[in-house]
């Protein structure tokens, strides 16, 4: 047996296991959710997580032979068949491609592959507790072997984060009101930083904002006090940079929104950018991020229990002030968001994508 272990930063819930098959017609990444852990195509394999963004441990072993089943602390376990027709077969991220330090899965070259995934500790990290950089308790063992074509099979399944993936527990779903003024701020938020108003006009305000949760303190801290979980909550394919410096993409404009996080027990404060992508001309060739606020805002979030759970409190200042009305409704919807994956462990969709 052969075994290496690295780390993989998940995105969009899922990481990757890609091949190099050239099959016309067919999708790179596969359709469906299998049973809430990994589901084949005819391309690549999908492998479900809890985290949304930020990295998870994966272990490969190559085999010989079928190998026994993992110890019980692998509490998600399932098997399913891959037929690689061109090499090699490497683990990779949604937005990335193949990682560097992936070794080749397929131990034989091309042929009929088993390949067995297994978890554990998904659900910590659906709540972000555990997606810091360098922290490694959500954890996936992947082990291969050469093996006849055979049927997926559901060897072991438990945790929440399966659940979710299958429907059967609820989607956090917002209120539709929430999510029209959400679609039209957005939208006119864009409008405004294209035509260049964050740059030009010199007039800043503040935003006062207020919400509460049924989610305990501790849930709540848990959350806001981790960098990884501001890419996904404010916007989509977000990276995190030294802990504490975020960036997220606002598809499908092409824009990003980027901060400096300050974290404490009981509050965040961060900086508040947008960027866009130059495009190439002849004076500059090389696209390069250009910053569409004057300066950066600041956004202060601090949060205490209440009666029946926790109160979070946003002052978000230095803002242009032509932007601060859809800024304020998006804050709206942000919270809203934040207090469904609270309290249900998942996102509701973005309204605009």
């Amino acid at each position: 047996m052969r075994r290496s272990e690295f780390a993989v930063t998940a995105d969009h819930h899922q990481f990757l296991i890609y091949s190099q098959n050239d099959l016309e017609g067919d999708e790179v990444i596969p359709e469906g959710v299998g049973d809430g852990l990994v589901v084949a195509g005819k391309v690549a394999l999908k492998i479900f997580t809890g985290t949304t963004y930020g990295p998870v441990s994966v272990q490969v072993e190559l085999h010989n032979r079928e190998p026994g089943l993992p110890a019980a602390e692998w509490t998600e376990v399932s098997e399913v068949s891959f037929r690689l027709h061109q090499g090699p077969l490497e683990v990779g991220t949604l937005m990335g491609g193949m990682i560097p330090d992936s070794p080749d899965l397929a131990v034989e070259g091309p042929g009929s592959y088993r390949i067995r995934v297994a978890a554990q500790a998904r659900d910590k990290a659906r709540n972000g507790a555990d997606a810091e950089s360098g922290d490694q308790r959500e954890r996936y063992l992947i082990a291969i072997w050469e093996a006849p074509e055979a049927p997926p099979e559901t060897l072991r399944k438990s945790d929440l984060t399966g659940r979710s993936f299958r429907g059967e527990i609820p989607v956090a779903k917002l209120d539709e009101a929430i999510d029209r003024s959400a679609r039209n701020a957005f939208y006119e938020l864009m409008g405004l930083l294209q035509s260049g108003v964050g740059t030009t006009v010199s007039s800043k305000g503040q935003i006062e904002l207020w919400t509460a949760t049924r989610a305990q303190p501790e849930i709540v801290a848990c959350v806001l006090g981790n960098s990884w979980f501001w890419p996904g909550w404010l916007g989509i394919s977000g990276s995190v940079e030294n802990h504490d410096d975020w960036r997220t993409n606002l598809a499908p404009y092409g824009l990003y929104l980027v901060g400096e996080a300050i974290f404490d027990v009981s509050s965040v404060t961060t900086s508040w950018q947008y960027l866009r992508m130059t495009p190439p001309s002849e004076d500059d060739p090389f696209p390069r991020f250009e910053p569409m606020l004057s300066a950066p805002a600041t956004v202060r979030i601090t949060w205490a229990g209440g009666a029946d759970g926790t109160v979070v409190d946003l002052k978000h200042q230095e803002l242009p002030e032509p932007l601060e009305s859809s800024v304020a409704d998006l804050w709206r919807y942000y919270f809203a968001r934040l207090s469904a994956y609270c309290e249900l462990d998942m996102f509701s969709h973005h309204p605009w994508l």
